[in-house]
């Protein structure tokens, strides 16, 4: 899994995007516990594009380490940050009475800006997240998740679906496909969709005549060709269904459903429903995610 750096807008280009990258260095700086003092700004900066603080805290009393913080995003261009991008570090770091420096770079520093960092380590703290460190605790840092869910969205929803992706349940993955369209609702960008049981309520027990899935989009159409008149249909969101306590309800209510005779099944109707059921699987047998918990806490206020 890596990052696309390219999701935040490129500086040189101006406009109200343009200091994405510097307000990423600040929220990024921020998650990982140091506090924000002061930037970015528009306009000349006087060498710095953001003051930050980092407490450390002991029995007795507080320190405060204070740092000069650069923030260069040259991803777009491939460019490594030169040493006549970062001027007098040293120079900057006392002009504004800090302790050190930190560089924040979508890309490396070169080879010679590398080694003046290095040398400077002797007077002071130098820090540089580089594309690599950033991307690291981007994907192992919890506190980081909404930092990068917000500034690298497509990379975000990759992550999370490689990390809670469909698992293949027999000898190759199964799509989930819309009745209509076509379109896989396990794919990486999963469409909002139904899981739809059709129902013939006119007779005791009701009976369950078919089943299909399809995209929000095709709701409409989909009840016009797969519902016969005369007959209802009734359907979960498929977003609630991957969660998996809300996945093995299901499965146990269709249990307990045969095992009191309230709901028949035609062999087309349960061979249907199943199947469905074993393709949504290959997105259940994983752990449960933070949003899904909280999900889950407003599925409980209604009756299942």
């Amino acid at each position: 899994m890596s990052i696309d750096f390219t999701e935040v807008p490129p500086a040189h280009k101006g406009g109200a995007k343009a200091d994405t990258w510097e307000f990423f260095a600040r929220d990024f700086l921020q998650a990982l516990g140091l506090e924000h003092e002061s930037g970015p700004d528009r306009g000349p900066d006087d060498g710095r594009d953001l003051i930050m603080v980092e407490r450390r805290t002991g029995p007795l009393a507080s320190k405060g380490t204070r740092w000069v913080v650069s923030a260069k995003h040259k991803v777009h261009g491939g460019a490594a940050v030169s040493d006549s991008e970062e001027v007098d570090v040293a120079g900057r770091v006392d002009r504004f009475e800090a302790h050190g420096f930190i560089a924040v770079y979508s890309t490396l520093p070169s080879s010679t800006l590398g080694r003046t960092l290095e040398r400077l380590k002797s007077r002071m703290e130098i820090q540089v997240f580089d594309s690599a460190r950033i991307e690291h605790a981007l994907l192992t840092e919890p506190s980081l998740e909404v930092v990068f869910r917000r500034y690298f969205p497509k990379s975000f929803r990759s992550w999370e679906v490689a990390r809670h992706g469909p698992v293949p349940l027999v000898a190759q993955y199964e799509p989930l496909e819309c009745i209509e369209c076509g379109k896989d609702l396990l794919a990486p960008d999963l469409e909002a969709g139904n899981v739809v049981m059709v129902y013939d309520t006119s007779v005791q027990p009701e009976t369950v005549h078919g089943a299909y899935v399809c995209c929000k989009k095709c709701n409409r159409p989909a009840a016009v060709h797969h519902v016969p008149r005369g007959m209802m249909d009734r359907w979960h969101d498929l977003e609630d269904i991957i969660i998996p306590r809300r996945f093995f309800e299901l499965m146990f209510a269709l249990v307990n459903e045969h095992r009191s005779g309230d709901v028949a099944y035609t062999s087309k109707g349960y061979k249907e429903y199943t199947g469905i059921l074993l393709r949504v699987a290959q997105l259940v047998v994983r752990s449960t995610s933070k949003e899904q918990v909280a999900r889950l806490k407003t599925l409980d206020e209604f009756p299942f």
